[in-house]
């Protein structure tokens, strides 16, 4: 860990703490002093926390978190609030770090194919969504970050099997009518392919496989911008996706 000063980048702090073990992967931070990463073997999660200066872990097996687990584990990228998500086997766990650094099980999503990041869509609020395969249907879900007893949105949409698999989704909300949240889902299939999908259908697709889509991004439609309202807004999706090709 170095310390820099924000003025002149001059290095006046360099702590490091050994740990017990290879890694494998990146590390993925789950709050401004929180980090995850597998140990080399994917056996265990380590638990960094870098805190007034000092750097502690903690290592947990896996095998405590889920009993039938035979296959190799990795850490999806997916950025969530105390979250994150472990895909094993067919499946994606959702483990909390509590403030004690301790790990703990929050659902397991079955034949999950994709999460995305989190989503603020009020003050404190924050939902993502995960998608299932099932044949040539989809089901997307967003939920609650903190509050998983209930779907903000659950739909169905069949998807060209042709495709291939979901890689990524991202999502982005609006509000109705009647003042309550809907939500759109951008998916990048398999294929490079792009569908934007909205109330159980798809809205478009753009059929970027022979441009070679290296990554995707999006950004937040702004509430209002130089005036005008988020319904007009809302009229060029360009200013909320933005494809690097």
């Amino acid at each position: 860990m170095y310390g820099l000063n924000a003025d002149t980048g001059a290095l006046h702090k360099n702590d490091h703490t050994i740990l017990p073990c290879d890694t494998f992967g990146e590390l993925l931070s789950v709050s401004g002093d929180k980090f995850v990463v597998l140990d080399k073997m994917r056996s265990k999660i380590l638990t960094i926390n870098i805190k007034n200066g000092d750097i502690s872990y903690k290592q947990k097996p896996i095998s405590d978190l889920i009993k039938d687990s035979s296959g190799q584990a990795i850490i999806l990228p997916s950025r969530l609030p105390e979250l994150f998500a472990l895909r094993i086997d067919s499946r994606v766990l959702t483990i909390k770090v509590t403030n004690e650094d301790d790990l703990v099980l929050v659902d397991k999503i079955n034949n999950a194919a994709a999460v995305s990041d989190a989503l603020s869509i009020s003050e404190g609020q924050h939902a993502f969504a995960f998608i299932q395969h099932e044949g040539s249907n989809i089901h997307l879900y967003v939920k609650d970050v903190n509050d998983w007893n209930g779907d903000l949105l659950k739909e169905s949409i069949i998807i060209d099997h042709q495709r291939g698999n979901i890689e990524k989704i991202f999502i982005n909300n609006y509000v109705r009518t009647d003042r309550s949240y809907g939500f759109r889902a951008l998916m990048v299939m398999e294929d490079h392919s792009l569908l934007l999908v909205q109330q159980g259908e798809i809205v478009w697709s753009r059929e970027d496989g022979l441009a070679s889509v290296v990554d995707v991004t999006t950004s937040e439609l702004p509430v209002e911008k130089e005036g005008v309202s988020v319904a007009k807004v809302e009229q060029n999706l360009f200013e909320w996706l933005k494809v690097c090709l």
